[in-house]
């Protein structure tokens, strides 16, 4: 899942780690994703291996908050 552009050099991040819906879910709210993003990246999810979240902000700080 890649969060930002990567053109424009934002996070790209390998969720692997993450286990499930609810986990997912946490790190994309924390991210302050949409609620409709947020569904969509879990029915792409469900079929395709990668999914790209457009103009989402994740820091440094809120990635060791959420431990990643």
């Amino acid at each position: 899942m890649t969060f930002g552009s990567s053109a424009t050099g934002d996070i790209t991040l390998n969720l692997g780690s993450i286990h499930g819906l609810d986990g997912l879910t946490d790190v994309l709210r924390a991210g302050r994703v949409p609620l409709s993003e947020i569904e969509k990246a879990w029915r792409v999810l469900a079929v395709e291996t990668t999914h790209q979240i457009p103009n989402v902000m994740l820091t440094r700080a809120l990635l060791r908050l959420l431990n990643l």
